[in-house]
């Protein structure tokens, strides 16, 4: 029988709570609830309603990246920023206060928001790449602009599904620092 190979203490390689990705977490969430409260809004409710300042925002970001989809706005896109603003902005909060305090309650509503977000931003990133009326030289700078939101959440993923307590006692992380590599035995979420 092979020797099992060691597990890595590294944080960046922590399959559970560590200060890196709690921080990184946080801080995506902290940073989402202005994007869509100033941008995302900005798609599906009148112009009207909205200071010249968050409407000049917009334009400088569509004319600085030239985004087509913010700028044609279809439909789908509007579906997607209106789950986005009635399903993950509420949860942005939640989020927030679960990493600060530890929460391991955060673990099943982050399994949904994460699988949510990252199928939501899929439809995007194909039409940043395939879609004619996406300039060629601003494909990278656009996937540059989306990618995040997509590895963000299937690394939130990976991480509730793999730790049925997201954020572990201290006795919890000496035994997780110990497990086999991922594999077979290490998805809690198959069991």
């Amino acid at each position: 029988r092979p020797a099992p190979i060691p597990q890595t203490t590294h944080p960046a390689m922590a399959p559970s709570s560590t200060p890196i990705s709690d921080t990184v977490f946080t801080y995506f969430f902290a940073s989402h609830i202005p994007a869509t409260m100033i941008i995302g809004t900005q798609i599906l409710l009148p112009e009207r309603l909205f200071p010249s300042w968050a409407k000049n925002l917009l334009q400088f970001y569509i004319e600085k990246v030239n985004d087509p989809l913010l700028e044609s706005r279809p439909v789908w896109l509007k579906s997607l920023m209106a789950a986005e603003c009635a399903l993950q902005l509420p949860f942005f909060f939640y989020a927030i206060r679960a990493f600060r305090k530890r929460d391991n309650r955060i673990r099943l509503p982050a399994i949904v928001y994460a699988s949510h977000a990252a199928t939501t931003v899929l439809p995007v990133l194909a039409s940043v790449l395939f879609d004619p009326d996406t300039p060629s030289d601003k494909r990278a700078l656009l996937c540059g602009v989306y990618l995040p939101y997509f590895c963000i959440p299937l690394w939130l993923l990976y991480r509730m599904l793999n730790n049925p307590e997201p954020f572990p006692t201290t006795k919890d992380q000496e035994e997780t620092s110990s497990l086999e590599p991922p594999g077979e035995g290490n998805w809690v979420w198959l069991k």
